[in-house]
């Protein structure tokens, strides 16, 4: 039987695109091993986001290469993508590489083998107790920074029946919490059904116990006919969202909600090629955190963009201590070959290395304290919540609806994942302690 080996970087697209691969060649007889040295093909799903992400991409084929020296290494997805379209050195070690159109079908036919149907999508897990379940790939906005627009060029929305089986049968094999990922979850548009109208589909028609989602626009709306509506649309959709909170989603939706905000400054917001303002964020955040209460939002900031002044930087800061995230992703600009930005870089004006660090950190700093503050406010509260077996812990570790990560009090024996409601009791410097309070009811069944 032929032995095959999957190293996934970067986002939660990613991951999911490389299940589905382990999938197909689940169904072919081949079989996935664990030891890279023990397979006979590797594949290596890189990213290529940022200049740091490209280059762990190549230190892994490096490492693997070293291993194995027999192996067939295949490169697939965003770093193939990017050098055969835009153009760069293929890494040393390399035997094929393959971009993002049709990359499964070229994998197929460079190892010689005939797809079969999919019958079964059942063994697909992303970790402990955990279905990821892409369902957009593509987004056509113009942010002038992103290389990955331009490796991931053409929009494709998953049919609404196909998400829900696929969750039906991720449930069946075991999944405790369903996540939905994409590119850019709010340019899923299927037959007059937006992302959101999905979520309510799923929540209706499967019986998942704990739905979490990717990154968002913070337009929430951006397909179809919606986006012609301006922002009075994205309103109306985060009211839509609320309802839903409070509706079916009521202790299954997770209230936690990735809004990709990357700057405070309306300049630096217009310089990127966003497509809201500073205002339009505001007023979203407004809507669910009164709306739903506890709902935690994050954000991803990019620090040091062209352009990038101190006072735009300090725009940045008091959008962060309005809005209260809990929790920032935080990047340095990184210069990607082949995007506005960094042809324009010295004209809009290159930031030094040094500030971006100096930034970063102050950002860093406010992220902690923020981040600490939301979760003493939770302290005492009873929550939906996963809890994970133990590895190699004390204890065992979980993660509330609302993205806040515990360790129980006092451990339980569990040979998978389970959905419970805990309390949250304690604040140290390792984090939050939590005690259990009950199993959910799918659990008990």
């Amino acid at each position: 039987m032929n032995k095959f080996y999957i190293q996934t970087l970067g986002c939660r697209l990613n991951q999911a695109e490389s299940e589905e691969l382990a999938q197909k060649l689940l169904t072919l007889d081949w079989q996935l091993v664990s030891d890279p040295t023990q397979a006979d093909l590797i594949v290596i799903n890189g990213c290529v986001v940022t200049h740091k992400a490209e280059r762990e991409s190549r230190q892994v084929v490096r490492r693997l290469r070293r291993l194995n020296p027999r192996a067939q290494l295949v490169a697939v997805g965003c770093w193939g993508e990017k050098v055969k379209r835009l153009g760069g050195r293929v890494p040393e070690g390399i035997d094929y590489l393959i971009g993002n159109q049709d990359k499964w079908q070229e994998l197929l036919a460079f190892i010689g083998v005939e797809p079969k149907p999919i019958q079964d999508l059942a063994q697909r897990q992303s970790g402990p107790g955990r279905g990821l379940i892409w369902i957009q790939k593509g987004c056509s906005n113009q942010c002038s920074y992103c290389l990955t627009r331009l490796v991931r060029r053409t929009l494709v929305s998953k049919p609404a029946e196909q998400v829900i089986a696929e969750i039906n049968q991720a449930l069946k094999a075991g999944a405790q919490e369903i996540v939905l990922t994409g590119q850019n979850l709010s340019q899923y548009w299927y037959q007059g059904w937006s992302w959101i109208d999905l979520v309510a589909l799923i929540l209706e028609k499967t019986p998942v116990g704990l739905l979490r989602l990717g990154s968002i626009n913070p337009l929430l709306v951006e397909f179809g006919p919606i986006k012609r509506t301006g922002f009075q649309a994205t309103l109306k959709a985060a009211r839509q969202l609320v309802a839903l909170y409070q509706g079916l989603g009521r202790d299954r939706l997770a209230r936690h909600l990735h809004l990709s905000c990357q700057s405070g400054s309306d300049r630096v917001l217009a310089l990127m090629g966003r497509n809201y303002r500073r205002r339009h964020f505001e007023q979203v955040a407004r809507v669910l955190q009164a709306g739903v209460p506890g709902i935690n939002l994050t954000t991803d900031i990019i620090v040091g963009f062209p352009g990038e002044t101190e006072t735009d930087f300090q725009e940045t800061l008091d959008l962060v201590r309005k809005v209260a995230f809990g929790k920032i992703h935080i990047f340095r600009y990184s210069t990607r070959q082949g995007t506005l930005a960094a042809e324009r870089e010295s004209a809009w004006g290159r930031v030094t290395e040094g500030v971006k660090r100096e930034r970063a950190q102050q950002l860093s700093q406010l992220e902690q304290r923020q981040r600490r503050r939301f979760w003493r406010r939770h302290l005492g509260q009873e929550l939906s919540a996963i809890i994970w077996p133990q590895t190699s812990q004390t204890t065992n570790q979980g993660l509330t609806d609302n993205y806040l990560p515990f360790r129980l009090v006092r451990p339980l024996a569990l040979d998978r994942a389970a959905l419970a409601r805990v309390k949250l009791v304690a604040l140290d410097q390792e984090g939050l302690k939590a005690e259990l309070v009950e199993f959910s009811q799918s659990q008990k069944r």
